[in-house]
């Protein structure tokens, strides 16, 4: 069965900065698809669909449909902090973002 868990995406907005602490098997990922799918620009024609029947689709934040999804993921972790952010100037270089944040 499935477990609403939208009605937290209000209280993550109020963080700052969230770390997800969890065991395996406990939904790490499927929740941040679910954020992926309602904060991301790109999918923001589907959300009456795939938020339908939710507490997020009944009542959206400001942030519903925001944000650009740059779909970065951190299976490169294991290879070090200096290899990691060799990794993401050379991933942002085609941006001006690269110079801000290295």
């Amino acid at each position: 069965y499935y477990v609403d868990k939208t009605r937290f995406v209000r209280a993550l907005e109020k963080v700052r900065f969230a770390f997800f602490v969890r065991p395996r098997r406990f939904g790490k990922t499927l929740w941040l698809t679910m954020l992926n799918a309602y904060y991301n620009r790109a999918v923001a024609d589907e959300f009456e669909t795939v938020f339908a029947g939710t507490d997020i689709g009944a009542n959206p934040t400001a942030n519903r449909s925001r944000y650009v999804d740059y779909g970065r993921t951190l299976l490169g972790v294991g290879v070090g902090v200096p290899r990691l952010a060799q990794q993401w100037t050379k991933t942002l270089r085609w941006t001006r973002i690269a110079s801000f944040i290295f």
